[in-house]
């Protein structure tokens, strides 16, 4: 990942947007300790995935737009309310959630008021696609997400322009009470690994041993693949 701080130069930024030109994201630097907002992402598994990425902040169209045009997200999976599936549906949108439309209406009548373009039924749409989203950023929130962050990448990109920038970034993580690990981004390319990003933070004073054992043990607690010798074969 790519931490943008508001120290950052305009080369700086200029050197990290160019490295995510091709997937289409803008990264901004906000005024403020650590602040970073994105653009044009709004889907919700690309809200997950940039906010593991240190994302903090925002701007996408897509849950009101969708919600004008009847695309609708629930939990179980997106609903789009013009379908004929669900002319006769008396279930609510999502039984999970506790917005406006999911509490007093029916997917039938949600469908009726799309199809015969009643305002009321844009409305209603969007209360319900920010309503899940809100709850959606708070489970995040309170889900205490593992930030990963590669400190040679972040050098070689001109994200932090030295390592002093890097001594700062986690300080201010260990501080604030930031949860985050230590990986490798590309090692091939960087001709680092693991056991260097470690030492590089060591020396430059970043983080004391038993800081570096606790990132460590944060990685290993938030991963999904069982450490070896408790894998289940086949």
């Amino acid at each position: 990942m790519i931490v943008m701080t508001p120290e950052a130069t305009e080369a700086n930024i200029a050197a990290v947007l160019k490295r995510l030109e091709t997937s289409g994201v803008h990264v901004l630097v906000l005024p403020g300790e650590l602040t970073t907002a994105i653009g044009a992402i709004g889907d919700p598994e690309g809200v997950i995935e940039v906010i593991a990425r240190g994302i903090d902040m925002f701007d996408c169209v897509l849950p009101t737009r969708n919600a004008r045009n009847g695309w609708l997200f629930t939990r179980r999976g997106d609903v789009k309310i013009r379908n004929a599936r669900y002319r006769d549906d008396t279930r609510p949108l999502d039984e999970s959630c506790a917005c406006y439309a999911c509490r007093h209406f029916s997917l039938a009548y949600l469908h009726h008021l799309q199809r015969t373009n009643e305002i009321l039924g844009a409305r209603l749409n969007t209360l319900h696609n920010l309503y899940y989203y809100q709850t959606l950023m708070r489970e995040l929130r309170e889900s205490e997400v593992v930030l990963e962050i590669c400190p040679t990448s972040n050098l070689l990109t001109k994200a932090l322009p030295h390592e002093e920038a890097v001594r700062d970034v986690f300080r201010t993580f260990v501080d604030r009470g930031v949860c985050f690990t230590i990986a490798t981004d590309g090692p091939e390319m960087m001709r680092t690994h693991l056991r260097s990003e470690l030492a590089l933070l060591h020396r430059i004073g970043a983080l004391d041993e038993d800081e570096l054992a606790e990132a460590n043990r944060q990685g290993h607690d938030a991963s999904f693949i069982a450490p070896v010798g408790q894998r289940v074969a086949g």
